[in-house]
């Protein structure tokens, strides 16, 4: 199958092309100006054109809120766009860019078949224990729960370490998606039951530009002594906050770490924090589910950051999480490959994965009809 994966930013549309049989990807392209998104799907439709094929078979979309409803890969239709359109209220930032391009999709192929995959998808089996905040019943009435984010690429890293590593009993699996947004996943049997972010994209790590947890008891209090409006304190939290104010110097580890082995103090005092952060939510679900098999790091920090992976894990050794220095410090992740960075004593697999989200939609987009031939393991 021929599958056409789209991701709609605020100002930018990230395509791929991939053919499901084999597991390929035919081309990936980054268009910039989506004001007029009409003329980048016809430079998308040229683009698949020159890789010998008329259209695609089917088009993924990532969609980043299903809501309450939506709670799996679904096949767009009427139906799926009213609940999309109901839940744009749980991602006013995302939901409509997302629902933007697939409403331009439609108009361009009107009789190709199209498919919404959610980043919440993951988490609808997040028990409600774990998912229902302690709050007033009215509220949770008009679904404010725990709905996690980052669920495409933890998906996609529970099914490669399920494949990977058969286990004789149910695999217990940590995955540390550590990137500009970051977030944890608990993942027992393939299945999410525990996750750092929640009801929006905010709490959880200390993420790039994003606060991550902190006391509730502040909105109020910004409001009533700085005078700040609603809008004020969540554009803060959003875009002022983080790893970026952290440190003074910026929402990137490299330029963080960069500065830190210079000796910035305010600098390592960011690194520290945000590993502490980390290593509260791992000793957390490591409780959770009465112990850990791996530990994944995924994502842009999770993947490029050996100090930040051994940071992390070297207090760990009470759980029997032991890194192997040298070989955490001379990994390359070669395309599709697991790397295992722990030592012969650790009684706990550390491993480091590429995620694929864009193939994990196309996968999903595949398995909806049934012309799945190849897991989400081959590049």
């Amino acid at each position: 199958m021929i599958v056409l994966v789209i991701n709609m930013g605020s100002s930018s549309l990230k395509a791929g092309l991939f053919d499901t049989s084999d597991g390929r990807e035919c081309f990936r392209i980054h268009i910039e100006d989506t004001e007029h998104l009409s003329e980048g799907l016809e430079t998308l439709a040229q683009a698949i054109r020159a890789q010998g094929y008329e259209s695609p078979d089917a088009i993924g979309h990532r969609v980043v809120h299903g809501g309450p409803h939506l709670t799996a890969s679904v096949v767009v239709d009427q139906d799926v766009l009213r609940l999309l359109e109901a839940s744009t209220p749980l991602a006013p930032l995302h939901n409509p860019l997302n629902l933007r391009g697939l409403y331009a999709t439609l108009e361009r192929w009107p009789q190709i078949p199209q498919v919404a995959v959610f980043d919440t998808a993951f988490h609808s089996t997040i028990p409600s224990h774990a998912a229902t905040y302690a709050i007033p019943a009215a509220w949770r009435d008009i679904g404010i729960r725990r709905y996690g984010f980052h669920g495409i690429s933890h998906q996609y890293i529970a099914e490669r370490i399920q494949a990977a590593l058969p286990f004789p009993r149910p695999l217990r699996v940590i995955n540390c998606h550590l990137g500009n947004g970051a977030s944890l996943c608990a993942i027992q049997d393939g299945r999410s039951i525990d996750t750092s972010m929640g009801f929006t994209a905010l709490p959880g790590l200390i993420m790039g530009t994003r606060c991550g947890d902190i006391d509730p008891g502040i909105f109020g209090f910004l409001h009533r002594e700085q005078h700040l409006t609603i809008q004020e304190i969540e554009d803060a939290l959003y875009h002022q906050s983080g790893m970026k104010e952290l440190s003074g110097i910026s929402h990137d580890m490299r330029l963080i770490e960069a500065a830190a082995k210079k000796g910035d103090l305010r600098a390592s005092q960011a690194l520290a924090s945000y590993a502490h952060r980390v290593r509260l939510y791992i000793g957390g679900y490591t409780a959770n589910m009465g112990g850990l098999d791996v530990l994944v790091f995924t994502a842009g920090v999770g993947e490029g950051s050996a100090w930040m992976r051994e940071t992390i894990c070297e207090p760990l050794g009470y759980l029997g999480l032991h890194i192997d220095s040298v070989r955490n410090a001379s990994i390359q992740i070669q395309k599709d490959e697991i790397a295992f960075i722990q030592s012969p004593t650790s009684t706990v697999k550390i491993a480091v994965i590429h995620t694929r989200e864009e193939w994990m939609i196309a996968h999903e987009t595949a398995r909806l009809f049934g012309n799945l031939s190849t897991p989400p393991t081959r590049t």
